[in-house]
C-alpha cells in the first residue's frame, strides 16, 4: 500500500512538472503565437527612436525627426512679387543738366532734385518734389529758379525696369539780379530705371519745365520760359 500511495505521489508531481513546462514560452514566442491565445500581433514592436551619438548625427537628424529646415535667403527675386504695391514709399535723389529753349537769352544750366511718392496700388504713385535750378545767361549772370511742386505718376513696370510716367504742377521762386518773381509752374517728366535690388532703383529722367510770368497791367512785361531737361536719379523703395 505504502508503496502504491509513493507511486502515485511520484507520478503526480511528474505530471505537474510537465504541465508547467507548456507555460514556459519565450519572448519570440509570444510574437509568433499570438492566435493560438484568441488574438493576432500582426505589428511587431520595433524601436524607431535612435538618439544621435555626435553632433552630426544631431544636425542630420532633424528631417527624421520632422523639425523644419529653414531655407536661404537667396535674395531679391522679382518674379515673386510685384515690383510696387499699396503702401510702397520712395525717396528719390537727381541731378540733372538744363537747358532753356525760352527765353533766348538763357544758356545751359543744372539741377539738384529730392522727391517723394507714396503709391497708392501697384500702378499709381503721388507725392512731390523740390527743385534748385540755376541757368547762366548770355551777359554772364546767373538765373536761379526754385521750384516747389506736386506730383502724380503712372508707373509701367517689366521685370526689373520701370517706367514712371509723370506730371508735376507747383509754385517757384524766381530770382535774377536784384528781381524776384513767384509764379506757377508745370513739369512733364517720364523715367527709365532699373531696380537693382528690393530698397534701390537707378535710372534716367527727361522733362520740361514750362514756367509763364504774368504781369497784372503790364502785359507787355509777360513771356514764357521753357526748359528741358536730362539727368540721373537715385530711389530708395521703403
Amino acid at each position: 500500500m505504502k508503496r502504491f500511495l509513493s507511486f502515485c505521489f511520484i507520478a503526480f508531481f511528474a505530471s505537474i512538472l510537465m504541465y508547467s513546462q507548456t507555460f514556459n514560452i519565450s519572448e519570440d514566442d509570444w510574437n509568433n503565437s499570438g492566435g493560438a491565445f484568441g488574438f493576432e500581433n500582426n505589428k511587431p514592436i520595433t524601436n524607431t527612436f535612435d538618439l544621435p551619438e555626435t553632433e552630426d548625427d544631431w544636425g542630420d537628424a532633424d528631417e527624421d525627426w520632422g523639425e523644419i529646415v529653414k531655407e536661404e535667403n537667396k535674395g531679391f527675386n522679382v518674379s515673386e512679387f510685384e515690383l510696387n504695391s499699396y503702401g510702397d514709399q520712395t525717396i528719390n535723389v537727381g541731378l540733372a543738366g538744363n537747358y532753356a529753349l525760352l527765353p533766348y537769352n538763357l544758356n545751359w544750366g543744372g539741377n539738384i532734385q529730392l522727391g517723394y511718392n507714396f503709391f497708392i496700388d501697384s500702378l499709381f504713385s503721388i507725392g512731390g518734389n523740390i527743385n534748385f535750378n540755376y541757368h547762366r545767361t548770355r551777359g554772364s549772370n546767373v538765373f536761379y529758379n526754385v521750384p516747389m511742386m506736386a506730383k502724380g505718376s503712372i508707373n509701367l513696370t517689366a521685370g526689373r525696369y520701370e517706367i514712371p510716367i509723370s506730371i508735376s504742377a507747383g509754385v517757384t521762386l524766381q530770382s535774377y539780379l536784384t528781381r524776384f518773381y513767384f509764379g506757377p509752374i508745370a513739369k512733364p517728366e517720364i523715367g527709365f530705371f532699373y531696380r537693382t535690388n528690393s530698397d534701390w532703383s537707378i535710372g534716367v529722367t527727361l522733362g520740361t519745365y514750362l514756367m509763364p510770368q504774368f504781369y497784372i497791367g503790364h502785359p507787355e512785361n509777360n513771356r514764357f520760359g521753357t526748359t528741358v531737361e536730362a539727368g540721373l536719379s537715385i530711389r530708395y523703395h521703403f
